[in-house]
Order: C-alpha cells, then structure tokens, then sequence
C-alpha cells in the first residue's frame, strides 16, 4: 500500500527537469563571427566599388597660368619638348593638333614675342575621359569624345575649361602618334629651300589625308611646305590636306 504513492511523488520532479543544450566550443563561435564579418566586410567593398565605378568622371576647373615645368619659358620653349607638360593639364589622352607661332629658327618660341603662341588640342575616344556632370549612379553617355585646348604664352601655360559635351567626330582619323620631328628639324628642310635664319615661322602638327603631318609656313621668304610625321617625304596636293577641321 505505501509503494504507490511513492513512485506517483517522484513523476514530477522527473518532468520538471529541462533539457541540457549542447555546448558550442568556444573556438567555433570564433570561426563563426569571423565568417559573417569577412563576409559583411565583402559585401560593403563591392557596393563602394559598384557606387564608384558609376561616378561621374568631371574634369576639375583648369588651374592659372604657370611656368612649372616649362623648360627654356619664356624666350626658348621648344613645342614638341613641351608636350608632355600640356599632357598634364588636361585629361583628354588624343592628341589632336599642334600649332604654333613665332618659331624661330633653332626650334623653339620666345614667348616674349608678339603673336607668338603654342597650342595643343587633345580629345577621348568615344565614351572615355571627363564627361558631362550627372546623377550619381547613372549610366555615362558614350555619345561624347570632349575637347580641351592646352595654351602656352606670355604668362606660361594653361588650358581653357574642359568642353565634354563636344561631339565625337567621326571624320577624324586616328588620334596624331608621338611627334617622330622637330621644329628644328623643319627649319633646317625651310633652309634647304632658301629660308632665312632671321624669320620666324608658323608650324603645325596634324593629321592630313597622307597621315600624320607637319606644315611649315615663313610667308615672308614665300617658304611654305608640308611632309609626312617622319620629316622624311614632302606631301602634296589631296595627301597634304587636313581630313579634319
């Protein structure tokens, strides 16, 4: 008669005893934290390189004249020797044009001269370089090359304001290849045809129907040619002609 009551006085302490949760080891709450960090350090890296690759490349506003650089400023400045100095003030990579006024006949400007001026003219290929400012986030225009005009005078050198809404023009060419002459070397074919020391000329670098040119003019002594990039050949008639404005 007194076994019953005992075993139905132990039933609830039985059931009032909680299962035991196993025991995660220290170590592996370790790796665990360290996954979920990796991974969360992964997923911000990503999202500032997707929010960054989406920025607008904005050319900065072009800063003032200046001499930095500027090797033989301001009487003896050769205009081939300066363009890796233009290249610096823009962020345009094709060379377009070379122009310049007053080269005397060593090669090189003085600045101090009147008129005299060296002029670079750079662009992008179609969708690259500085563009126009837009909405974070949105898709760039492949619709523009852009344009900026690098500037050396009396004062040193400089560039106009970025243009990155100029159009591509498609009936350009090729960007112009490194420089492959000189001003010098150009006053010493003008001499070859009776030029004199004492004048100074006007000299461009373009891309003409033949190629890659240079054109020298000294209306003066009624001296005026074009050749090829090398110096090495004379162009004439449609082979001398820009195939661009």
């Amino acid at each position: 008669m007194n076994r019953a009551p005992r075993a139905m006085l132990s039933l609830p302490l039985m059931a009032s005893v909680p299962p035991v949760a196993p025991q995660v080891p220290q170590r592996d709450r370790v790796a665990g934290f360290s996954i979920i960090f990796v991974a969360f350090a992964a997923a911000l890296v990503i999202s500032w390189k997707a929010s960054d690759a989406v920025k607008p490349n904005v050319a900065p506003p072009p800063g003032p004249p200046t001499s930095d650089g500027l090797a033989g400023y301001p009487s003896r400045v050769d205009p081939v020797g300066a363009l890796g100095t233009a290249r610096a003030l823009t962020g345009r990579e094709q060379l377009r044009r070379i122009v310049a006024a007053g080269v005397a006949a060593d090669g090189t400007v003085d600045l101090e001269r009147a008129n005299a001026t060296i002029r670079y003219e750079f662009d992008s290929a179609q969708g690259e370089g500085p563009e126009p400012p837009r909405p974070a986030g949105t898709v760039r225009s492949v619709h523009y090359c852009g344009r900026q005009t690098v500037h050396i005078g009396r004062d040193g050198i400089f560039a106009d304001p970025d243009q990155p809404r100029a159009v591509c023009r498609h009936n350009t060419g090729s960007p112009l290849p490194e420089p492959r002459c000189t001003p010098a070397r150009l006053w010493a074919l003008a001499r070859d045809r009776g030029a004199p020391n004492s004048g100074v000329a006007s000299i461009e670098y373009f891309r003409a129907h033949g190629g890659p040119a240079w054109r020298f003019s000294l209306p003066e002594a009624k001296v005026g040619f074009t050749v090829f990039g090398d110096c090495e050949r004379e162009l004439k008639g449609k082979d001398a002609r820009p195939i661009a404005p």
